[in-house]
């Protein structure tokens, strides 16, 4: 029986690799279903939101990242990453490299993207608009990093919405190193 054990926890070590190091898991975060988060969400690797967040998600460093927002999940805010799967709802803009919007998922707001697929049964209320057409010629001065300024006093006729909730309408992005801002 000894011997099993040993077996057991040695199988997949290599000679410089320690016992209970969390290896890639360490860069997969989840939101579980019962979670409902207020305020900003910054993260790296993966991040899997299963709940509600109600606060913009941004991604960073240079590693890839991913955000999955799973069925039942409900996003209020902007997201910002690399790789954005989409089965949700998501009030707000998205700017990612890569969006895929799943069959019965929901975006009100404008999507920023390089290469975006959509699936018969998604929907969305707001623009599509590729990345590369923004250059730094055509747009102004770069807001703070806080896009939230954006949503306060907003004038009703500068805004995307659906029946309960509305997002500024984005007229112009400033985008450095793969990272979106909103300009006034």
């Amino acid at each position: 029986m000894l011997t099993f054990i040993k077996k057991l926890f040695k199988h997949n070590r290599t000679k410089n690799q320690e016992v209970g190091t969390l290896g890639d898991s360490a860069k997969r975060s989840n939101v579980q279903s019962n979670v409902s988060l207020k305020g900003d969400v910054v993260f790296t690797g993966m991040l899997k939101i299963d709940g509600t967040v109600i606060g913009d998600i941004n991604s960073i460093g240079s590693e890839p990242s991913t955000l999955i927002i799973e069925r039942n999940a409900i996003v209020k805010g902007n997201i910002n990453c690399q790789t954005l799967t989409l089965y949700g709802i998501v009030y707000g803009n998205v700017v990612a490299n890569s969006i895929s919007i799943e069959n019965q998922s929901h975006i009100v707001g404008n999507c920023f993207y390089n290469s975006i697929e959509v699936h018969v049964g998604a929907k969305i209320s707001g623009s599509l608009l590729l990345k590369s057409s923004f250059t730094q010629k055509n747009v102004g001065e770069a807001l703070d990093s806080d896009v939230k300024k954006s949503f306060v006093g907003s004038d009703p006729s500068d805004t995307v919405s659906d029946d309960k909730n509305k997002v500024p309408r984005v007229e112009k992005m400033q985008f450095l190193n793969d990272r979106a801002t909103l300009i006034q």
